[in-house]
């Protein structure tokens, strides 16, 4: 583990000379490189694979990645569109400038890194108790005497136990989105799975085992999926036809019938690409 008192006292000093020097381009490498290592033991915790330095992955692009898969499954951001706006305009800044960025923005990148610092995620990768089960009937102290009567028949509890399960799910996201909380990002994936259970289980139990982990979807959003598709189309037509003009060039004589062809597809590349870059590309 890193040693953030040690760590605290370097950066101090480090700052200190930098004032002196007038250059800030260390510090912005080493917050950078802080909130980097950060965010890729806060995305491992959460299942999901660490930062791509290798195809020069944004950081900002990164946290997208991970709020999106909470909010496609719970509705739930892991990572505040304030923090993640400041990192995204702080990062930019920097790539542009190549690391010579305002003291004032430098102020903003240790505070991010501070305040990355104070999240807590749970690690969805432990594995729950074994035999860890609910019994529907007894999920909620709120049945009243009469309902439990009639709890030989989960048939008849199902609708009214769900409609809890939902308002206790709504209460969780929200309270998750004024203030992230672990314990209750675990809650919230443990009642998706006791909601799961329930619709698609007639039983009056509910085995739960494994990890929180197996209960989270960790595939690419609807968005992002369209997003590829769009650029794979555009790319598609404009390919066809750049082929389409060379072979015009190098027989005149089918201009005539290639033309509307050529017009066609550059006209589909045209627009694929407006649309890509207005809802789809990653800024």
């Amino acid at each position: 583990m890193m040693d953030y008192c040690l760590l605290d006292s370097k950066l101090k000093h480090l700052i200190q000379v930098c004032k002196e020097t007038k250059n800030y381009k260390k510090i912005a490498v080493t917050g950078f490189i802080l909130i980097s290592n950060l965010l890729d033991e806060i995305g491992i915790k959460l299942g999901i694979r660490p930062h791509n330095k290798l195809k020069e992955e944004k950081i900002f692009e990164y946290m997208r990645i991970i709020n999106d898969v909470f909010e496609t499954n719970l509705q739930v951001k892991i990572f505040s569109v304030e923090l993640l706006d400041t990192i995204k305009k702080c990062e930019l800044l920097f790539l542009r400038s190549r690391g010579d960025v305002p003291f004032e923005y430098l102020k903003e990148i240790l505070n991010a890194y501070y305040e990355l610092r104070k999240l807590e995620v749970p690690n969805l990768h432990e594995q729950l108790k074994e035999g860890n089960i609910i019994e529907t009937p007894n999920l909620f102290s709120f049945l009243s005497p009469r309902t439990k009567k009639d709890s030989k028949d989960p048939n008849k509890l199902k609708p009214l136990i769900l409609h809890k399960i939902k308002q206790k799910e709504i209460s969780l996201r929200e309270t998750l989105n004024y203030k992230f909380n672990p314990q209750l990002l675990e809650t919230a994936i443990y009642l998706k799975k006791v909601r799961k259970g329930i619709e698609e289980n007639d039983h009056r139990k509910i085995v739960y085992q494994g990890s929180l982990k197996n209960n989270i979807n960790y595939q690419q959003s609807l968005e992002q999926i369209l997003g590829y598709f769009t650029l794979g189309a555009f790319l598609f037509a404009f390919l066809f036809g750049f082929a389409i003009t060379i072979e015009t060039m190098l027989y005149p004589l089918t201009i005539n019938t290639q033309g509307i062809y050529l017009l066609i597809l550059f006209g589909t590349a045209a627009l694929l690409f407006i649309v890509y870059w207005h809802y789809f590309r990653p800024v």
